[in-house]
């Protein structure tokens, strides 16, 4: 854009200096010739900028073309970069709003919740919802719970299951997330 404006300022000034010199001329032989030179003049000012373009101008073109590119590749990672902090900040709210709706619904257990989802323009779609339930110690002190049998002959390695205790935190889950009853796991997180 500034080459076409420069170009237009250098073109409206040769044409005012051609018009002046020519009214200052005096009506004789003379006057062909001069002209002939300004008008040679006025034909160079205007081959010029078709000039340049050809002896430099390709690498100028490859120069915008490669910012362009380079501007657009910036913008792209910023825009995915953005939309991953965008992803783990909803996740962070889900959970902490999961936290709070368990924590009014059942007062005598604490809450960690953590959830695994993927979010699209309009959608959520929650892979998996992991709640650790600990309950509230009520100035006593409590006994040191048994620890399960661990079976290490077996090279599987089985995920906690949801306590059975812990059904009813389950279901209201459903019911306020509504999702599959598999992407909710209930855990007790007593130590």
């Amino acid at each position: 854009m500034d080459i076409i404006k420069e170009f237009v300022i250098t073109l409206v000034s040769t044409i005012v200096l051609i018009t002046a010199v020519e009214i200052i001329l005096p009506d004789n032989s003379m006057k062909k010739y001069s002209k002939f030179i300004l008008g040679a003049m006025l034909i160079s000012v205007i081959l010029n900028p078709i000039v340049k373009f050809f002896t430099n101008g390709e690498e100028t073109i490859t120069k915008k073309i490669l910012s362009y590119d380079s501007n657009n590749l910036y913008r792209e990672e910023t825009n995915k970069k953005g939309k991953e902090i965008q992803l783990e900040s909803f996740k962070e709210n889900l959970s902490k709003n999961i936290n709070n709706i368990l924590q009014n619904e059942f007062k005598d257990y604490e809450f960690r919740s953590y959830v695994k989802c993927d979010l699209n323009l309009n959608d959520i779609d929650i892979k998996e919802v992991t709640v650790y339930v600990k309950e509230k110690k009520k100035g006593v002190i409590k006994k040191i719970k048994k620890i399960d049998k661990v079976d290490i002959s077996d090279n599987k390695t089985e995920e906690k299951k949801s306590d059975s205790k812990y059904e009813n935190i389950r279901t209201f889950l459903l019911k306020e997330l509504k999702i599959e009853k598999e992407k909710i796991k209930v855990i007790s997180d007593e130590g």
